[in-house]
């Protein structure tokens, strides 16, 4: 387990936990803001960046420099699977990161397999299981089906996991991500609907718990609208 820092946002009180990930290199657009701090003892200075980045909604990673000078706070998703992004003019290189996106709970892999509806451009499927994702105007790393009756995505754990919950991360606006159908089951042209989605989290980020543990091989998002259909990430969590 990498090293954990707990902050309580200022907005909704709720607890939100930052997981040291590998991943260093991210893109540049996604930088929320940058605090330069006097040098101070490394672990205080760590707190008060978890702080800072819990007390804004949009932040999701903060990052460091080795000097402990200065905390960079951004808006993306980054798991402890990813590597990170491959530098280029538009990435910035940290010294480490720490995102509360990261779930050391979470099973889902970039190895997996992933089905769906047709891509629009090259925003391919496989992207909601790579570990990264930015909530800011970084088109890259995310799936975005075209529009169309029935768009899906269907994920194969490749082996059965007892699903007690998950995550979505999707585009905020509500043609992107309504009316979706959540599916658990271990045969792919048979499962079981687990929950509706109306309307997805406008921060990006809806949950679903079941109120019973299912047994599944398979994840099933649908959305039998004629909009877009945008997810960025899936998290999937087994029961204790």
């Amino acid at each position: 387990m990498g090293i954990i820092f707990s902050s309580t946002g200022f907005a909704d009180k709720a607890e939100r936990r930052f997981l040291k990930v590998t991943a260093s290199t991210v893109h540049s657009r996604c930088v929320l803001d940058a605090i330069v701090t006097p040098v101070q003892d490394p672990l205080l200075f760590l707190n008060e960046c978890s702080r800072r980045c819990a007390a804004l909604k949009s932040c999701l990673l903060f990052c460091v420099d080795a000097g402990m000078t200065t905390c960079t706070l951004l808006s993306t998703l980054v798991s402890r699977q990813f590597l990170g992004i491959e530098p280029s003019d538009n990435t910035v290189t940290f010294d480490t990161c720490y995102s509360s996106w990261a779930d050391e709970l979470n099973i889902i892999h970039d190895s997996m397999l992933v089905d769906s509806s047709p891509m629009l451009k090259e925003r391919r499927s496989s992207y909601v299981v790579d570990g990264y994702a930015c909530k800011s105007v970084v088109e890259e790393h995310r799936f975005t089906a075209q529009s169309g009756a029935d768009n899906y995505l269907i994920v194969d754990f490749d082996s059965e996991v007892n699903v007690a919950s998950l995550k979505i991360a999707h585009r905020p606006e509500e043609i992107f991500f309504k009316s979706v159908s959540v599916g658990l089951g271990l045969d792919k042209n048979d499962m079981k609907i687990v929950a509706n989605v109306p309307q997805g989290d406008p921060d990006s980020i809806t949950s679903v718990v079941l109120s019973t543990p299912t047994l599944a091989r398979y994840l099933s998002l649908k959305q039998p609208t004629e909009n877009y259909f945008e997810v960025w990430e899936v998290q999937v969590f087994p029961a204790d």
